[in-house]
């Protein structure tokens, strides 16, 4: 026999389930909001034809190392955009946060390339509405807007003592890639792999003449070659474009970035490196030696469709990622209505255009890779550090994964809010009056019912047993007086008690009942 303490803490349980079942049948219907109406307006999402040609003249300061020049952020607006990362799949991708100017009349972006601190309204043309509702929208509510937005993949360089050429005969540290590391690299990217990178290197146009290899250097299998001087710069980046935004068939900018890191291993005792240099003796004699690692990344610039919401109280606020796509389109399942004109006026874009925008990219690009090297170039011989380490002290091993957040925050910094200048673009804008619809998750309520059910049916056919034996088949009154009178414990039975009898019917019935118990 089981006790009698088991089948209390089995119906407790029941009335506890009993209790939450409405919580988690609420819990199974999956709601969703349906955005049916919206309006077209123009807001600041791209670059123009002035923007470019202020970008183009400026890019050879840009590219000028002994300048290392940078843009000074516009005392007007405070600051850049904040970063901003949105899971999408796999992948993180890093977006620059809306700008409250760039959702004005006459707003502008940071990408005008006007190095001024008072920028005037009038650079960006203004696209009036002729349907008063728009207008009177145009500066609340939420809606989806065209923003670029980056995606990374980094990898340390294996096996640095045959990819790496610490000190030349001319000077030069060398630095050479796997093909197989880069193609894992695209593949994480979800993107083709280069024909380019099939071809054997060209070693001659990397390797200065009478410079050597690394012995151990397998040159059919290496893919790609960087070259640095050797100026005891603790953090050094190479970029190679691969797609510079004028291909048809791919819409955005890839580039293969090489980062350098030459650290001396006083500054890092706990160091780990690819490689050490020859030993040399510091100020006090002691010997030191120059640690070698090395990263590569992959990164690409797409436009993506954000969801953004703009207050009037304050600033706007990015929500998350709509769709992967450079221009608007209805969202899945949900057919939308436009309610008011279309806009139709040829200065504003329908979609966002990687097509001409390489001096946008190379002045941005350049800027986001200034930033980081005038932050360890204050001394040369410092470096951020890319490690799970802490402390001035701290620095352990090379992380790709911590390089690669760092890498992408730097250009979400520094380059994507200068991708939006004062071109204007079609965005949506979703009225407060919004649909909803209820759907059950079907396979979780099929799980609960039968759950519920299995239990109901283990309650009602495992039944306890009164003392002395005595059957019982429920907790209702009727089952008391059933089990007394099948015992025959009653010493008068009555001919006419049934079921669904009112209490002073049972009251009749019972009142003069004796029950006897055998000793």
């Amino acid at each position: 026999q089981r006790p009698w303490s088991l089948w209390i803490l089995f119906f407790l349980f029941n009335i506890l389930i009993a209790a939450i079942l409405p919580f988690i049948l609420g819990r199974l219907v999956r709601i969703e909001i349906h955005v049916t109406d919206y309006f077209e307006v123009p807001v600041v999402a791209d670059i123009s034809s002035s923007d470019i040609e202020r970008a183009e003249a400026a890019e050879p300061a840009y590219n000028n190392s002994e300048l290392t020049w940078t843009i000074a952020p516009f005392s007007s607006r405070g600051s850049v955009p904040a970063p901003l990362a949105f899971a999408w799949g796999d992948d993180v991708v890093y977006f620059s946060e809306v700008g409250m100017s760039q959702l004005l009349p006459n707003g502008s972006g940071l990408g005008t390339f006007i190095e001024s601190a008072d920028i005037s309204p009038s650079h960006s043309p203004q696209v009036q509405s002729v349907n008063a509702e728009i207008n009177a929208a145009q500066g609340a509510n939420s809606g989806s807007v065209l923003r670029w937005g980056i995606r990374i993949n980094c990898a340390k360089i294996p096996d640095m003592h045959n990819n790496l050429m610490p000190v030349s005969k001319g000077g030069f540290t060398y630095l050479f890639t796997p093909r197989e590391t880069l193609r894992l690299l695209f593949q994480g990217l979800d993107l083709s792999f280069p024909p380019t990178l099939e071809r054997p290197l060209n070693f001659s146009s990397i390797v200065e003449i009478g410079d050597t290899l690394p012995v151990g250097l397998n040159h059919t299998t290496t893919a790609m070659g960087a070259q640095f001087s050797n100026n005891g710069v603790a953090l050094s980046l190479k970029s190679t474009p691969l797609e510079m935004g004028q291909s048809s068939d791919f819409n955005g900018f890839l580039t293969v970035e090489h980062a350098l890191i030459r650290l001396n291993d006083t500054f890092a005792p706990n160091g780990i490196f690819g490689i050490k240099g020859s030993a040399i003796a510091d100020s006090s004699h002691h010997p030191t030696s120059i640690g070698y690692d090395a990263a590569v990344c992959v990164e690409v610039y797409e436009p993506y469709v954000l969801e953004a919401h703009n207050s009037s109280i304050a600033s706007p606020v990015t929500r998350g990622i709509v769709e992967k796509a450079s221009y608007l389109s209805d969202h899945t399942g949900v057919k939308e209505q436009l309610k008011g004109p279309r806009i139709i006026d040829p200065m504003v874009k329908r979609s966002l255009n990687s097509t001409g925008m390489t001096p946008i990219y190379i002045a941005s690009h350049q800027n986001s890779v200034n930033q980081i090297l005038k932050d360890n170039g204050r001394d040369l011989w410092y470096l951020v550090s890319f490690t799970n380490g802490t402390g001035p002290y701290g620095y352990t091993e090379l992380s790709a994964t911590y390089y690669a957040a760092s890498r992408a925050l730097a250009d979400t910094t520094n380059a994507l809010p200068y991708f939006v200048g004062s071109g204007l673009t079609v965005a949506r804008q979703y009225p407060d009056k919004m649909y909803s619809s209820a759907k059950p998750s079907t396979l979780e309520l099929i799980l609960t019912i039968f759950s519920v059910f299995l239990l109901g049916l283990v309650s009602a056919l495992f039944v306890p047993r009164l003392p002395l034996g005595l059957p019982r088949r429920g907790f209702d009154l009727f089952s008391w007086f059933f089990a007394f009178h099948t015992e025959e414990l009653v010493a008068e039975r009555s001919l006419n008690f049934g079921r669904n009898l009112d209490l002073r019917d049972i009251v009749d019935h019972s009142k003069d009942v004796r029950l006897y118990f055998p000793a």
